[in-house]
């Protein structure tokens, strides 16, 4: 089973645990890599998942590994579903790594059913400077937002995230983001010792990050998809989930 993510499927299910889920209901696992996940919450939980993830290689594997799921490819800033679609959406180390976070927000709150939950697990940084925060907040939508000229539409263009420093979620702008969007926080958990834990053994498996990257994602895949931060004493790890009014 390929996992990569801090504290495996506990983690997932201590979030699952709290989205209240029926047997039968649908879930979309948004970045579901090889897929490993999606097939543990459908076996535990008895709910459709489908999964959802941008990686060629790592979808054809999801597809080999798991034929009785279904899996489609998404680049995370469009969702191809019909409005209340899922029941719980679940994004684990994915979304900090997903560019046009406010829209996929909107997307996420259109196809969840009116009560669903959003459970996400990624990194935030512990003690961010405010004032750099804000600053970031309002340079990178600057960006986003201005009147697009000829050239810059290109697929290649990548926006930087108003609501994340050094490719960390900043808690308080995250938080505004979802209340923003439609969504009620329901819990808050900080699991920086589980992210602590399993740094700790990829080190001890494999030498170093690089090294884990290149032995962990698809061959040929760019490796900065497994972690665009270099761990450090601000870099934290939660687990949260969300009601969609």
């Amino acid at each position: 089973m390929s996992i990569l993510h801090p504290g495996g499927t506990s983690l997932t299910d201590s979030m699952l645990d709290m989205c209240s889920l029926l047997p039968g209901q649908a879930l979309l696992d948004l970045g579901c890599g090889y897929g490993d996940t999606a097939a543990h919450i459908s076996k535990k939980y008895e709910v459709t998942v489908i999964g959802a993830e941008v990686n060629d290689k790592m979808l054809a594997a999801a597809r080999i590994a798991h034929p009785e799921l279904a899996f489609v490819k998404c680049d995370g800033q469009t969702l191809d579903f019909d409005s209340h679609t899922f029941d719980c959406a679940l994004m684990e180390c994915s979304f900090s790594l997903m560019p046009r976070q406010e829209e996929l927000l909107h997307e996420l709150y259109c196809v969840l059913k009116p009560g669903g939950r959003l459970a996400i697990s990624d990194l935030y940084m512990l003690h961010p400077d405010m004032e750099r925060a804000k600053k970031n907040c309002i340079e990178a939508q600057k960006l986003i937002y201005h009147q697009r000229k000829d050239g810059e539409c290109t697929e290649e263009q990548v926006f930087p995230s108003p609501f994340c420093l050094d490719g960390m979620f900043v808690k308080e702008l995250l938080l505004a983001l979802l209340e923003d969007t439609g969504f009620t926080l329901e819990i808050w958990c900080d699991k920086t010792q589980d992210l602590r834990n399993w740094a700790a053994q990829l080190l001890m498996d494999h030498g170093s990050f690089d090294a884990a990257a290149t032995a962990l994602m698809p061959e040929g895949v760019d490796c900065s998809s497994f972690c665009r931060v270099s761990p450090g004493k601000q870099t934290g790890y939660f687990t949260m989930v969300a009601r969609r009014e």
